[in-house]
């Protein structure tokens, strides 16, 4: 068994200040949660938040290649640099909180071909209360060449508004779009997501990557079913 990163968390981060972003059709009902990547100091704070929020879902945007492993960080990069914040394998301690003790066990890894799908355990030290949560990882995503459940779903990148806009916004259509919703008015979609979080999509690539994403997945759905 690992060690805990941080046997005690004196103060919470920015994580704990986090807006909660809602379907355009229901403000009171949150569905997603944007957020930054983890850095070495705020790991404990992030998966604090997963817990207390009820994330059941996760959603990494950043590539493995753009995270740092714990270990290769160094004292100047504590701050700034995105790490791995999860286990390879067996299980590590993330932070312990008052009343709360967090224990992370990798138990099942499917690579497709765009993303690694993990589920990990969560297991409440004190409580001995267990949770899922299932993890989307997107390998092969490059901001300059872009192509209901009552739990918040959390999707991260970096800065927490590009890519992660993108994402967010295109699930939003998508979901409408299932549920049977005739007048789909996509920049209006938008414009409810940066009422919330300004910046939300920072380019027009990633605007056009939803626009044609969207058209697509409408070409399939209308496609005579074999």
């Amino acid at each position: 068994m690992n060690e805990p990163l941080n046997p005690k968390i004196e103060a919470r981060s920015d994580y704990n200040m986090v807006p909660l972003l809602t379907y355009d059709t229901n403000p009171r009902n949150p569905v997603y949660i944007a957020t930054i990547t983890p850095t070495v100091k705020s790991v404990p704070e992030f998966w604090l938040m997963v817990w207390e929020q009820g994330c059941v879902v996760i959603v990494c945007l950043e590539r493995i290649d753009e995270l740092k492993k714990m270990d290769e960080i160094d004292q100047f990069e504590l701050n700034d640099a995105s790490v791995k914040y999860w286990p390879n394998e067996g299980s590590q301690v993330y932070g312990s909180f008052e009343g709360l003790a967090l224990r992370f066990y990798i138990y099942s890894k499917i690579s497709l071909q765009f993303f690694l799908l993990s589920f990990i355990a969560n297991f409440n030290i004190v409580t001995n209360e267990t949770r899922t949560v299932t993890q989307f990882h997107y390998l092969t995503w490059k901001d300059e060449n872009l192509k209901e459940n009552s739990k918040p779903m959390l999707e991260f990148r970096r800065d927490g508004c590009g890519r992660t806009g993108a994402y967010i916004l295109l699930d939003l259509v998508l979901n409408r779009i299932t549920k049977g919703v005739k007048e789909i008015d996509i920049a209006a979609s938008l414009e409810h997501l940066r009422d919330q979080r300004p910046d939300m999509i920072k380019t027009l690539e990633q605007y056009e990557f939803v626009l044609s994403s969207t058209a697509e997945e409408v070409d399939a759905m209308l496609q005579p079913s074999t």
